[in-house]
């Protein structure tokens, strides 16, 4: 086996990691977590408690 077929290996590797993340992150089952996670910022529930973190 030659170091370039590794190579080549590992790069199809991380682009096929890449497209099933991106896939997954995309999916509409997921948009309810999201929109979620995206106001997470600006939440003031811990504030309101006096939590710190």
């Amino acid at each position: 086996m030659d170091i370039n077929v590794l190579r080549s290996a590992v790069t199809l590797c991380g682009l096929v990691l890449f497209i099933a993340l991106a896939v997954w992150v995309w999916l509409p089952t997921r948009r309810a977590a999201l929109d979620e996670a995206a106001l997470l910022p600006f939440n003031d529930d811990m504030h309101k408690e006096g939590r710190s973190s």
